[in-house]
C-alpha cells in the first residue's frame, strides 16, 4: 500500500481542488485565463514559503502547489525549481528570495506545451498515454480486439481456431463459417495484448510490452511456483530466438509491489534486433517434462525506427539540459517513454517517482501505463487504491480507468457504470473534455452491453444452416457474464 501525502497544499490536494492545471494548450483557447500557479518540482534545503494559501508549516515540499503572491526563500546552499502555469520553468539557488508573479515566471526558461504536460497533471493524471480516453481507438488494428471462434465438429475430433469477422452478429458469423465447418460454435473472447489469460498456470509476460527502447530486450514474467521449466520465445522478421531454462536457474526477485518476477537478458552472443520491426513474444512453462506447455498469450512488440530513437534521445537530452532533477526528471522521462509507447520503461520510471513522492496523480498514471500495455491485473488495484482519495478529481480519474479495465475485459455493463460515475464527477468539476469522453464511453459501453445481450439471447427459435437452438442458448455459447446472468425461457428477464 502506498502511503499518501494528504497535505492540502500537495499536488494531490490543492491542485485537485483549484484545478488550475488546465494545460497550456487549453489555456490558449479559454475564454478567461486561469489563475497563475506554480509547482515546486525540486526542493533542496530548508526552503520556506510565505503568502496566500500558506498555512501551518512554512517549509516547502516537492510537488507542492503555490499561488500567485507566494514568496519563496531559498537558504545558502539550497535550491528550488518552479514550474509556472505559463509554461515557464524557474531555477533558484540560495541565498535567494523570489515572488511568484507573471513577470518573474516569464524570466524563466520557456517550455513547449508538450514539455509542460510531462510534469503538470491535468484532471487527476498526467496526460502522456496516447488514446486513453478513446475506447478501442477505433482499435481493431491497435488492440486487435476481435473474437476468437473455436469451431468443433459434432464428434469433437476437429478443433479449428479462426478470427471472427467483425461487425456481424454472433449468428451471422456462425452462418458464414458453417459452410466450411458443419459445426457447433463456442465463442471465447480473445483479448489480444490486453493481458487476460484463461490459464492461471501460464506465465504473465511483464516485459517487453509495446515498443522496446533497446534492441536487446530483457524478458520478465511472473514466477510460477509449480514450474520446473520455462521456455522463452521471440520470433519475427527472420529472427527466431528460443531459450529453455530450468526454473531453479531463473533469476527471480521481489518487485516494487511484492511480486516474484523472473527475468532473462538478451544473450550476449545474439545480434541486436533490427529497428522498426514487429516481433511476437511467448513464454511457456510446465511442471513436468511429460506435461504439455502452458503458454502465455502471444504478445506483439516492436523495435522503434532509427528516426524515432533519434527523436526520443533528443527530447531526453533536452530534459537533462533544463536541470530537472529527482522526481521531476523521472516524471518527465516517464512521460516521454509513455508517449513513445515504451511502457516498460515508463512504468519503471513512474514507480521510482512514487517511491519518493507517493501522490495519487502518479499512481493513476502508472495504472494508465499498465492499462495501455495490457496488464489489466496490475492496473486495476492501482485505480481502486486511488478511489480512496478524498479528491473528486482523483476519484473521477480512477473511475474512468476502472471503466477502461472492465471494457477491455468485455464486462460492458460494469464498464458503463464506472464511466457514468466518472462523467458525473467531471461534470461537477466543470472539466468539459473529460466529461465528454466519459459520456461517450458510457454510451458506447451501454450499447455494447445491449448488443451482446441481444446477440447471446435471441428469440426462442433460431435455425442457421443446421444449427438448431430452441429457448435460450446452451451453456457452450453462453459464456459471457451478461448472458450468464439472464433468466427465463427466452434468455432475458
Amino acid at each position: 500500500m502506498i502511503k499518501r501525502w494528504r497535505d492540502s497544499s500537495s499536488i494531490g490536494g490543492l491542485l485537485a481542488t483549484i484545478l488550475f492545471l488546465a494545460g497550456a494548450a487549453s489555456a490558449l483557447h479559454a475564454a478567461q485565463e486561469p489563475e497563475l500557479m506554480g509547482i515546486l518540482t525540486q526542493v533542496t534545503g530548508t526552503v520556506q514559503l510565505t503568502g496566500p494559501g500558506v498555512t501551518g508549516d512554512p517549509l516547502a515540499s516537492t510537488w507542492q502547489v503555490i499561488r500567485v503572491g507566494v514568496t519563496i526563500r531559498v537558504p545558502q546552499g539550497g535550491s528550488a525549481g518552479i514550474l509556472c502555469s505559463t509554461c515557464h520553468f524557474v531555477r533558484l539557488s540560495g541565498p535567494e528570495t523570489w515572488l511568484l508573479s507573471e513577470k518573474a515566471c516569464e524570466a524563466g526558461e520557456v517550455l513547449t506545451p508538450a514539455e509542460y504536460r510531462l510534469v503538470a497533471p491535468r484532471a487527476g493524471r498526467f496526460k502522456v498515454v496516447e488514446g486513453l480516453q478513446v475506447l478501442e481507438r477505433e482499435n481493431l488494428q491497435t488492440w486487435r480486439q476481435r473474437r476468437l471462434a473455436s469451431y468443433t465438429d459434432r464428434g469433437g475430433a476437429r478443433v479449428v481456431q479462426d478470427w471472427l469477422m467483425t461487425g456481424l452478429s454472433l449468428f451471422e458469423q456462425v452462418e458464414a463459417a458453417a459452410p466450411r465447418f458443419g459445426i457447433h460454435a463456442r465463442i471465447a473472447r480473445a483479448e489480444g495484448n490486453r493481458g487476460v489469460n484463461d490459464d492461471p498456470l501460464a506465465p504473465m509476460v511483464l516485459s517487453p510490452r509495446g515498443a522496446m527502447r533497446s534492441p536487446r530486450p530483457t524478458f520478465s514474467w511472473l514466477k510460477i511456483p509449480s514450474s520446473t521449466e520455462y521456455r522463452i520465445e521471440l520470433k519475427g522478421h527472420r529472427v527466431h530466438y528460443e531459450s529453455l531454462m530450468r526454473a531453479e536457474d531463473a533469476i527471480c526477485a521481489d518487485s516494487f509491489d511484492d511480486l516474484d518476477i523472473c527475468s532473462l537478458p538478451w544473450p550476449a552472443d545474439r545480434p541486436d534486433l533490427p529497428p522498426g520491426k514487429t516481433f511476437s513474444i511467448e513464454i511457456a512453462t510446465r511442471r513436468q517434462i511429460s506435461e504439455p506447455w502452458r503458454r502465455s498469450q502471444s504478445l506483439e512488440v516492436r523495435t522503434p525506427t532509427l528516426a524515432d530513437i533519434k527523436t526520443l534521445e533528443a527530447r531526453l537530452q533536452r530534459i537533462d539540459s533544463m536541470g530537472w532533477q529527482g522526481g521531476a526528471r523521472d516524471a518527465a522521462r516517464a512521460g516521454l517513454f509513455a508517449e513513445a509507447g515504451m511502457y516498460t520503461e515508463a512504468a519503471e520510471a513512474y514507480r521510482r517517482v512514487l517511491t519518493a513522492a507517493p501522490h495519487p496523480e502518479f499512481l493513476i498514471t502508472l495504472a494508465d501505463v499498465y492499462l495501455m500495455s495490457g496488464l489489466l491485473n496490475r492496473a486495476e488495484p492501482r485505480y481502486r487504491e486511488s478511489l480512496e482519495e478524498a479528491s473528486p478529481v482523483i476519484q473521477a480519474a480512477a473511475a474512468f480507468g476502472l471503466g477502461r479495465v472492465e471494457y477491455a475485459r468485455g464486462r460492458f455493463r460494469e464498464a458503463a457504470l464506472q464511466f457514468q460515475t466518472a462523467r458525473a464527477l467531471y461534470a461537477k468539476l466543470k472539466l468539459g473534455d473529460e466529461e465528454a469522453a466519459a459520456r461517450h464511453a458510457a454510451e458506447k459501453a451501454t450499447a455494447r452491453a445491449t448488443a451482446l445481450q441481444f446477440t447471446l439471447a435471441p428469440e426462442p427459435s433460431v435455425s442457421i444452416k443446421g444449427i438448431e437452438k430452441k429457448g435460450r442458448l446452451p451453456p457452450l455459447l453462453c459464456g459471457d457474464p451478461i448472458c450468464a446472468s439472464n433468466r427465463g425461457p427466452g434468455g432475458i428477464e
